[in-house]
């Protein structure tokens, strides 16, 4: 079958084919591998504190944004939103249908024997009244078999919700302000489950009986792991995210303002009069945005997908939603704008004491991380943000992103710029007394902040985590630690482990001079990457020629488009595809580039004495902190999987001599000096030494690359030179395949 199946895609992926694609991965694994995971972590409770009846609440949740994310992908619309969160709806529906009926086999218990608690009692007497019929065959079927007639009741209500889910279209001017009929009249109360909560109570109440009638070991099979299955993923799998860049949030705002008379020139005001005046208009209670809309097709999508939003809260799924991430956050203005939309679609009440979703700033630059903290004050200090904050629990996300730091400043600053404003907004925490949920938006590579799991937990600032963390798993990542059940339940069980050990270690910050090396470091990396990625006019032109980026954009592996303007500049390249260019041609250069050039600097500017101490003190600091101990082993993983003799191949894609020469010999040079160093530094004879599983899972995958890179750069070569010959199609397909065999080659590639 697989010799005579296609290997690469022939069309693009849709939204909605993305949502099915990463659904499989619930439905195949993750449904039976978390309640394995938490009998394992009882196991272990309990042999640790013998004689304490441990069961482990939801600390684990999930989410996602395939279908919710719209930042740059214009495929993302209300539609697709809406039949996302039907198809995760019915997903986790259909799983629970399943265990229901495989439950009626397993609770067989009878009243002959052991008796049913009065609540259960009372409950099927409830059931039995919303469902008479099936009442009267279960009576005659199974009389004394109360559980058995209680599953049988559940499946009913699920069947029903399974209905309510296909039929029910939501409108956010029919039911979401209480206008016209209610969507959902045709499905009385009761006879389905509108949350996952009301599922739970149902299967707690039948724990409970069973518990108080000497079967607690029938409680512990089957009926606990359905508990946990229900308290993770409710009925709606994940939670969906939604996120959007700000400036489609100034844009809409600015027409919303001028059409209500309110500014005609919003986007012109400075930042603090926008501050100002959008708390104003939140405290006004009229209206700003009409029913019918009169404003550009981008700011009327903006106004939609809140009102989506709306309506699918109130009449399709409760839980649907989690938080509104806001890409490109650099003011208080932009979290504002967010908050009055919410209002106007009725997510945001204060006067009804209602605020539906968390609002998470996005802070991607090394300038927005360096003012995070001082973004978030601003709002902080507003008692109008405050009222919606206090609706939420006190509780603020704030969403760190990987991937457009490193591509702006290199790998050694992006990573240091993170570890500061994590410890800015957990000091600002502590001050305001707010919970703070850091959202870690981390990609597969290790230029867009791949790497460990649990390392990288286990290095983040101490006191950031506290009890909790969110992060992203993306691209090859997921189909890696997801793909096997036995994978998966590992790299669960060490993400929990770590979480829970930095929350319990004492929460002691590094020495000054620590931090103040490591600040010296990262000026010194950040200006060796951007004079040759930013200051040099023909990088570009480098880049587009020897990594296969164009041919990239043609391969059809995802929805959203490879730029976000459809320009020829770094800044507006998309890290996936930055990063996998880089490493398709071996360069590996976003995880490694700078660092060499940094250390150098630190080391070699002084005299021999103060390089000896300088070199004890890095030695010292990667051996006892975490943070830079993650760093250094991170470099060393994607240098060993960097080959400058194949990467020379790829530079001599690029056609002119003096472009190509002076970049390859800067990258080569920068290469060559890193791997010394950061042996130095790390105190090992080869790269990865102290990984030597690792560095011998590399060594032998390397020599089975290398022929697939040296096909793509000639398959390359001869496109390139003649884009009308005949096989064309022939030779692009060679290519994309030599794409997909390095990409599983080389893992966290993108």
């Amino acid at each position: 079958v697989l010799w005579q199946s296609d290997d690469v895609r022939v069309v693009h992926p849709g939204v909605i084919d993305e949502v099915k694609n990463g659904l499989f991965y619930f439905e195949t694994t993750l449904f039976d591998v978390v309640p394995r995971l938490y009998r394992t972590l009882e196991r272990a409770l309990q042999a640790a504190y013998p004689g304490h009846p441990w069961q482990v609440g939801r600390v684990l949740r999930f989410g996602s944004w395939m279908g919710g994310d719209r930042d740059g992908n214009p495929y993302v619309t209300p539609e697709v939103t809406t039949a996302t969160v039907r198809l995760l709806r019915e997903s986790a529906i259909q799983r629970h249908l399943e265990t229901a009926r495989g439950m009626r086999r397993v609770l067989t218990q009878s009243t002959r024997h052991a008796p049913a608690s009065p609540e259960l009692a009372g409950s099927l007497e409830s059931d039995a009244r919303l469902f008479p019929e099936l009442a009267a065959q279960l009576a005659r079927r199974n009389p004394f078999e109360p559980y058995r007639q209680k599953t049988a009741f559940i499946s009913a209500k699920l069947e029903q919700t399974l209905r309510q889910v296909r039929a029910v279209q939501p409108d956010w001017l029919e039911g979401a302000r209480g206008i016209g009929h209610d969507p959902n009249a045709a499905f009385p109360p009761g006879t389905w489950y509108r949350t996952g909560g009301e599922l739970l109570e149902d299967l707690i109440m039948i724990d409970r009986s069973l518990r108080a009638h000497g079967a607690a070991a029938v409680a512990d099979g089957t009926l606990r792991d359905w508990i946990v299955q229900a308290r993770v993923f409710g009925l709606h799998v994940a939670q969906l995210d939604i996120r959007q860049h700000s400036g489609r949030h100034e844009l809409a705002m600015a027409e919303v303002l001028a059409h209500a008379g309110v500014c005609a020139d919003y986007a012109a005001l400075p930042e603090p009069d926008r501050v100002a005046l959008l708390a104003r208009e939140l405290e006004n209670p009229r209206p700003l945005i009409p029913t019918r809309l009169p404003y550009s097709d981008a700011a009327s999508e903006v106004v939609a997908t809140f009102r989506t939003v709306a309506a699918i809260i109130d009449q399709l799924g409760p839980e649907a939603f989690s938080t509104y991430v806001i890409s490109m956050s650099t003011g208080a203005s932009d979290v504002l704008e967010v908050l009055l939309m919410a209002r106007e679609a009725g997510l945001y009440d204060p006067q009804g004491g209602v605020s539906r979703l968390d609002i998470a700033p996005l802070f991607e630059t090394g300038a927005d991380l360096t003012h995070g903290a001082e973004v978030m004050a601003a709002c902080l200090a507003l008692p109008e943000y405050r009222r919606h904050l206090g609706l939420r629990g006190d509780l603020q996300e704030v969403m760190i992103g990987y991937s457009d730091s490193s591509k702006e400043g290199g790998f050694l600053a992006a990573n240091w710029a993170l570890y500061r404003a994590q410890c800015d907004l957990r000091d600002l925490a502590l001050r305001e007394g707010i919970e703070l949920r850091l959202f870690h938006g981390r990609g597969g590579s290790i230029g867009r902040g791949g790497g460990p799991a649990s390392a990288a937990i286990l290095a983040q600032p101490p006191g950031s985590i506290g009890g909790q963390i969110k992060m992203t798993e993306q691209g090859e990542v997921i189909a890696d630690r997801y793909g096997m059940p036995e994978i998966a339940h590992r790299h669960l069980e060490q993400v929990l482990h770590a979480v829970m050990l930095s929350s319990l270690l004492p929460a002691e910050e590094a020495p000054a001079e620590w931090l103040a090396t490591l600040e010296e470091l990262a000026a010194s990396a950040r200006k060796a990457y951007r004079g040759l990625v930013y200051d040099r006019d023909d990088f570009v032109r480098y880049f587009k020629s020897a990594t296969p980026i164009t041919e990239l954009s043609r391969l059809k592996i995802g929805s959203r488009p490879a730029s976000r303007t459809g320009s020829d500049r770094i800044e507006d390249l998309r890290a996936i595809p930055w990063v996998f260019g880089w490493m398709q041609s071996r360069h590996t250069l976003p995880g490694w580039f700078g660092l060499g050039s940094a250390l150098e600097s630190y080391l070699d500017s002084v005299p021999r004495p103060e390089r000896r101490r300088r070199l004890a003190l890095l030695q010292r600091m990667v051996g006892e902190w975490p943070f830079l101990r993650t760093v250094i082993d991170n470099a060393q993983m994607i240098l060993c999987k960097a080959d400058m003799e194949i990467a020379r191949r790829y530079a001599e894609l690029v056609p002119e001599a003096a472009t190509r020469e002076p970049v390859f010999g800067a990258i080569r040079e920068e290469f060559e000096r890193t791997r010394a160093l950061v042996c130095e530094v790390a105190m090992l004879q080869a790269l990865l030494d102290n990984a030597p599983v690792l560095q011998h899972s590399i060594r032998q995958r390397n020599p089975f690359i290398d022929p697939l890179s040296c096909v793509q750069v000639e398959m390359l070569r001869r496109l390139r030179a003649d884009p009308d010959r005949p096989d064309h199609a022939a030779i692009e397909q060679a290519i994309h395949l030599s794409i997909n065999g390095i990409a599983a080659g080389l893992k966290n590639t993108g």
